[in-house]
Parts: structure tokens; sequence; C-alpha cells
């Protein structure tokens, strides 16, 4: 085949630039309108000015200055904290093989229990009724007790020198310098001694609970000592652990971080945002309390409870050390969901086609992954949530090892999020990750437009399992959409007399109320299939405004936010001054753009009926907040950085993200 000639090889390179500069040129007006038009004047708000001084206390003020300082040194010098103070001192001064000794006598007996209840065992159903934990947990104690039994190093000096337990201390936030001990101490005839009383339990209880309860101990005083660890583990437990052992572990790190506030270690600032969550907050108490129904009582509580996860993570992640153990415990645990769910689609352990799925429109499908939540749309809402920290990281991580991880985690997740076959997740999806795309870089969007030029092509490339059911989006002949629409009308008709007040949060009152509304057969419909609806339906107009006024001003908190870092990029020398502020630009909008996900998909689905993932999307609130607060203190401190090597002075340096160059006011 001959080649055109040079003119014509010529003209086209001038015609694809021009297209090419036309299109940069159509960007950067959107972009200019984006960030300069209405949409700016909605979504950013006016710079927060802090007066530099303030008037004297008043004697209210200094009456709960007294106290508190009072209780703090009760706290301080109470005879439970010294106690507790000695016997970590003593455990990190005991040697080894003194635990290797508790661990083998504490194994020996789990195993003598497991057997005895084998042997007693007179039928085959009683003998399939002896759960295995109990072996289990005896191998492992015996298993971790052989090579610690020679060692007469102390706990102190193997935690310090040891290259495995290094990344927990860091995890954990502990500091080497509190676990150095010296001297030694405990005796391993003591320690068998202990081993053994701690053994006979298991012949009453499971071994496993034994173990567990022991950890739990540890983790509390953990929580006690830094309740940043109880915060940590509600972002990584959450798919894993069960509804009311998170709301325990919600209530213990509350009530820690309340201790660490009245010794003054912690510091409480409420600000407009977080008074909307606290409104919507007594919405939801209202709701539980004025109910038609007493069944909204425990629902209530559980929901204010989660609700707290979002002042835990904004008043506790004060450092972006801890944000970013957050969010990867957040990434790594929805790996591992992923994981599961993968393995469910790969083992045929389904959940079936005639149970979440048209088995006639959609044939080819045999089930759907639910991995830990028992539910598809749960799962995939929770996926979706966390799907844009991965990407984040992706893009902002310097290391090498983090960049591959996060790579990987993404690809599981959103592999998962195809198996769930959840529609509105995938429309919240694409929504989610194209807002998160346009706030990276404006550039992106000859992403989106290749993506939209692409479209007609997909059928050729995707599963066509896929594309049937994308295509199917609104087809009322699917079962699955005339019952979300038949569900929608009964809502509508019953908002008709309970628009005002609500019926009450849960499951009880709707049962009582809206079979009165609802269409034939359709009256066992467990929720609205709408965020919105719901809310208006549990507690009336008002709530559901409160719900708005709060997320427009999370919103509007991060895009100007988003606005302060663009305006003070120019200020800083050097080349890494764009990657940090993009840094920080992506990790408060990630968790943004995954709530924006959730909420279309809400268009579609009640998000907020799994109580965890409930949890997680206020945990992913506050890890936003929080990302903002702590970004806002590090952008003071890298312009002071940039002021210090420019001989700036620091009062007008911090001045510079709160103000365009050009003169202009709203």
């Amino acid at each position: 085949m001959s080649r055109p000639p040079l003119r014509r090889r010529l003209a086209a390179l001038f015609s694809a630039s021009v297209i090419f500069g036309a299109l940069d040129r159509i960007a950067e007006f959107l972009y200019s309108r984006l960030k300069g038009g209405i949409f700016a004047a909605l979504f950013t708000a006016y710079p927060a000015h802090r007066p530099a001084g303030g008037r004297s206390a008043g004697r209210l003020v200094r009456l709960g200055i007294s106290v508190r300082r009072t209780i703090a040194r009760l706290l301080e010098e109470c005879a439970a904290a010294e106690l507790v103070r000695r016997l970590i001192l003593f455990l990190l001064r005991c040697r080894l093989r003194v635990y290797g000794t508790f661990f083998l006598s504490f194994g020996a007996y789990a195993g003598a229990a497991y057997l005895m209840d084998v042997l007693g065992a007179s039928t085959a159903r009683e003998l399939d009724a002896v759960p295995l934990s109990g072996l289990l947990a005896a191998v492992i104690l015996i298993g971790v007790s052989l090579p610690l039994l020679p060692s007469d190093r102390t706990l102190s000096d193997a935690l310090l020198s040891s290259a495995l337990a290094a990344p927990l201390l860091s995890v954990l936030g502990i500091r080497g310098e509190s676990l150095r001990a010296e001297g030694t101490a405990g005796r391993s005839n003591l320690a068998f001694v202990c081993g053994s009383l701690v053994g006979v339990l298991t012949f009453f209880f499971p071994a496993v609970y034994i173990v567990l309860a022991l950890l739990g101990v540890f983790i509390a005083y953990r929580i006690f000592a830094a309740p940043e660890v109880g915060v940590l583990l509600l972002f990584a437990g959450m798919p894993f652990l069960p509804t009311m052992a998170l709301v325990a572990l919600t209530c213990v790190t509350a009530v820690c971080y309340a201790v660490k506030l009245l010794l003054g270690k912690r510091k409480f600032h409420l600000d407009i945002l977080d008074g909307a969550v606290l409104a919507f907050g007594a919405a939801l108490a209202c709701g539980g309390i004025f109910s038609f129904s007493a069944g909204s009582r425990k629902p209530m509580l559980v929901f204010v409870c989660f609700l707290g996860g979002y002042f835990l993570t904004v008043f506790t992640m004060r450092t972006r050390e801890w944000l970013t153990r957050c969010t990867w415990a957040a990434i790594l645990s929805a790996s591992a969901v992923s994981v599961i769910g993968i393995l469910q689609y790969f083992t045929d352990s389904l959940i079936g086609a005639d149970a979440w799925i048209d088995a006639e429109m959609f044939e080819d499908i045999s089930g759907r992954v639910v991995s830990t939540l028992e539910n598809p749309n749960m799962l995939a809402e929770y996926l979706i949530l966390l799907l844009p920290l991965a990407a984040a990281q992706l893009l902002t991580c310097r290391q090498r090892q983090y960049r591959t991880a996060a790579f990987f985690a993404s690809c599981l997740v959103l592999g998962c999020i195809v198996l769930t076959w959840s529609r509105g997740a995938w429309l919240g999806l694409l929504a989610g990750l194209l807002l998160f795309l346009l706030i990276w870089n404006r550039r992106t969007i000859y992403l989106i437009l290749a993506g939209a030029a692409a479209v007609p092509f997909l059928p050729a490339v995707l599963p066509a399992s896929i594309v049937s059911r994308f295509s199917s989006i609104g087809n009322i002949a699917d079962t699955s959409t005339s019952y979300r629409v038949n569900i929608w009308r009964g809502t509508l008709r019953m908002l008709r007399d309970y628009w005002v007040s609500g019926i009450g949060i849960g499951e009880a009152p709707w049962y009582l109320v809206y079979p009165r509304y609802s269409l034939a057969a359709i009256e066992t419909a467990p929720h609205a299939h709408n965020l919105y609806l719901q809310i208006l339906t549990e507690l009336g107009v008002v709530g559901l405004a409160l719900l708005l006024i709060l997320l427009f001003l999370y919103f509007q908190n991060t895009f100007t936010y988003c606005r302060e870092l663009s305006l003070a990029r120019p200020e800083f020398p050097g080349p890494d001054a764009g990657r940090e502020t993009t840094a920080l630009r992506l990790e408060a909008a990630a968790p943004m753009c995954g709530i924006f996900a959730v909420l279309i998909q809400g268009l579609t689905d009640y998000s907020w009926y799994n109580y965890r993932v409930y949890l997680m999307f206020w945990l992913a609130a506050g890890l936003g907040v929080a990302c903002i607060r702590s970004g806002r203190a590090e952008l003071s401190r890298m312009v002071g950085r940039a002021a210090a090597a420019e001989d700036v002075p620091t009062s007008a340096a911090a001045d510079i993200p709160l103000k365009p160059r050009a003169a202009s006011s709203r």
C-alpha cells in the first residue's frame, strides 16, 4: 500500500493540531467556568479568617477548665493507672521463654479440652458439633511457644530489634522509646501455673473466645492509650466484625477519647459542618423516639452511635501519618473483601439468580457475589465508596511498592464490583470516577471525550452479560426495575400523609404503615429502595433537608480546599510543589468522590440499609474532613517554608492560599 503524498500528510497533521488546540481551548474554557462561575460560587466558601486573639475567658469557661483539670489530676493519680503502668513494665521485662511456657501450658490444656469433647461424643451428630476451632487454637498456641522457649531475650529487646514487629508498632502508633525497659523479670514456673489456670477455662468456654478476650484486653488498653487505634480498627474491621461488635468498639473509642479530652491531650473544635452533622444526629434521635413503633429505638441508637464515627475520625485523625494508616486500612480491607467475593464467583458459592436477578432476562448470569456483607447491592456500595481511595494512592504514592499495592487493590475492587451485577453501583461508580478525574486534572476531559466516543464500540469489547445488564437500566420489563418503581409509587402515596413528620426509623414502623399504601403484591418491601425517599419517610422533610444541607456543606468544604491548593501552588518554588498539592487535593477529594458515587446509587437503592455500610459512609466523610483540616495545616507549613526561602514575612505568606493574585471579590 502506497503512502499518501507529503502534502496530504502535512494537511492531516495541521488539521489534527487545530482540532487538539480547539479541544484544549474548550477544556480550558470549561475549567474556568467551573472554577469561577456558578459552580464555584455555590461550592466554594469564603476564607475562614481566624482571629489572632480574643477576650479573656468568662467565669463559666474558667470554671469548666478548673473542673477538667481536677478530673485530669484524679485520673492521672489514681491507683489503677499506676498499677497498669507497672504491669506493662513487668511484661516488657519478662523473658521470651516465660511467654513460651505460658503458651505451651495454655495450648496443652486447650488440646486436652478438645480431646475430651471428642471422646465424650456418643453419636456422629455430637461429634460433628465439636468445633475444630479448639484444636486449631491449641495447635497455634503450642506452635507459637516452641520458638520462644529457648530464648533468654526480654520482650522489650525483641520488639525493639525485630524487623517484623516494626511495621506493626508503626501502624499502632507505638513509639520505640515507650517499649524500652531495663532488667529482667518473670519466672517460668509461675508462667506455667498461669497458663494452666487460663487453660482450665477452656473446659468451660471455647479456647478461641479466651484468646480473643486476651487480645481484646490488649486492644482496649491500646485504644485507651491512643484512641486513634480504635478509629483505625473501625476502618479495618468494618466488613468483618458484626454490628454489635462495631457498636462496642465505637463506644469504647469514644469513651477513651473523652478521657484524653479531659486530660487535655486532645483538642475539640466544632465548625459549621460538624454542627450540621450534629443536627442530623438530633433528627435521627427524634426519629427513634417519636416513632409509630417502639422498634425504632434500637436502630436509632445504632445510627446515632455510628454517626459518632464521623466525629471520632475528624477529631482524632489530625496528622497525615494517621490519615494514611486509616486510608490503607480501608483499602486493604476492601481488597480482602473483594478477594472473598471473587472466590465466591469461581467456587460457585453465589447468591442464586432467582434471589437477586431476573433469571429469564439474564439467564447467562448465574448469581451475584455478596462476600461478607450478605447483599450484593450493599457490597457494591461499600466497594464504590472506597475505590477512589485506592485510585488516589495509585496516583500520589512515591514508593513503587505502595503504587503496586494500590494498583492491585484497585483491580480487585473493580473486578468484584462487576461481579455484584449492581447496575446502580455501576452508575454511581462512573459518576464518582468522572468527578475524581476532573478534580485530578482538567485535561482528563480528553479521556472523558474519548470514552464517550468509544461507547458505540464497547459491545464488541465487553462481555455480552455486562452489556445486556447495563443496557437494561430503565427497562420496566425487568422484574427488579418494575419492583422498584412500584415501591416508589407506594412510598409516594404514603408520603402524602407523612411527609412532614415521618413515620420513624427502621423496619418496624415501615412494616406497620407502608402496607396500607402499597400496590398489590408489593406489601413486603423492606424499604423504599431510594435513599432520599427513605429518609423523607423516616424523618420527614426536616430530616431530609438537614441531610442535604450537611452534604452541601461537605462538598463546599472540599471544593473550597481544592481551590485554596490551586491558588497556593504558584507560590511554591521547586519541582515537588505541584506534586505535593496534587497529593493533598486527591487525598481529600477521594472520600468525597466515593460518597458522591454512593449518593448516585442511592437514587436506585436505600444505601444505608446495612448498618456497617452506613458506618463506613460516615467514616469516609470524616476521613475527607480530617484530610482537609490536616492538609490546611500542612499547607501553612509549606507556605512558611516557601516564605522563609524567599524572605517573605510569615503573616503575609499565611494569606497566600486564601486569596488569588488578581484582585477579586465575591
